[in-house]
């Protein structure tokens, strides 16, 4: 767990936040002429220098302050941005990383922990589904995903690496199938609250999903996701921590703080950095990276062993 909190303050830094609080504010205001409240820019920053302060000391209360801060973004932005509409899953990833590191007993049973993570990922898939299916995806009418995918390549002008007139042929009844499995793909994470059947098979279409819609649609968003991924299949407890990746840890840590006080605290120095094509796509390579990092996770997980165990702790 704590190697796995340290990659997440890691990639939140590189990005600039997995929510760009400040940007969706300051966007959201000036689109509807309302004045932008200058205290989310001041807890965007405040955000940043925990995630660097963790990297570089290591105290679990560093992480407790994290989520509290990230919390009161989170719910403002939900209440009055609205440009999402639930609390985003990777920002549970700190609350489950204070529970189990915050003691010197862990206060959170892992596999108990490991479970609650797979129903917050079921729950998110299930209500998604619901979703869809009220607003157009069953309908005999129209492909919802093939508009998704043109909006985004023709609309937002989104770099995709897949593009849609290579797919303009495909019948209609291929995409409305593809509506359907979308649909039912994620409605069946209800499983998982009656057993663990099928969870490796699950997981492995789930990282085919994301990396369709990255490929097709230009969204890139989905590294931070593997990591809650990952979560679900490792060992809490056994995961190696060597003092060389640590210090590793700590520099990057230092060198943030430093720019971020050069650039006057611009939580997205770091992508200013990055020459323009590479910008384009470090999230997309990002992504890749994760995903691969999620199959040899998946790879190494002995589900008949692990499957049994957990039912028999979760019954």
């Amino acid at each position: 767990m704590k190697r796995i909190i340290q990659v997440y303050f890691f990639l939140f830094l590189l990005s600039g936040g997995f929510r760009h609080f400040s940007f969706e504010t300051e966007f959201y205001s000036t689109l509807n002429q309302l004045p932008s409240p200058t205290w989310v820019p001041t807890l965007s920053v405040l955000l940043a220098i925990l995630a660097a302060c963790y990297l570089m000391v290591q105290r679990s209360f560093l992480i407790l302050l994290f989520y509290i801060v990230l919390m009161v973004l989170e719910v403002y932005v939900q209440n009055f941005v609205k440009f999402e509409s639930s609390v985003i899953l990777i920002h549970q990833i700190p609350l489950f990383a204070f529970l189990f590191l915050h003691e010197k007993r862990p206060f959170m049973n892992e596999e108990i922990g490991r479970y609650a993570i797979l129903l917050f990922i079921s729950i998110g898939y299930v209500s998604s589904a619901m979703s869809k299916s009220l607003t157009g995806w069953f309908s005999l009418d129209q492909s919802v995903l093939r508009s998704h995918i043109q909006t985004f390549q023709y609309g937002f002008q989104l770099p995709v690496l897949i593009p849609f007139s290579s797919l303009e042929s495909l019948p209609f009844l291929l995409w409305k199938l593809m509506d359907f499995i979308v649909v039912f793909f994620q409605l069946s994470f209800v499983r998982f609250f009656f057993h663990l059947k099928g969870l490796k098979g699950q997981f492995i279409g789930l990282i085919a999903f994301h990396l369709g819609i990255s490929l097709l649609m230009g969204i890139h968003i989905f590294y931070p996701y593997f990591l809650v991924y990952i979560l679900v299949f490792i060992p809490w407890k056994s995961i190696e921590v060597g003092k060389f990746k640590d210090r590793l840890f700590t520099f990057f840590g230092i060198l943030y703080l430093i720019l971020l006080i050069q650039s006057k605290g611009d939580t997205n120095g770091i992508i200013r950095l990055m020459p323009f094509q590479v910008y384009l796509y470090y999230d997309f390579i990002l992504t890749v990276l994760l995903a691969l990092v999620c199959l040899f996770v998946l790879r190494r997980f002995d589900s008949n062993v692990r499957e049994e165990k957990n039912a028999s702790s979760i019954s």
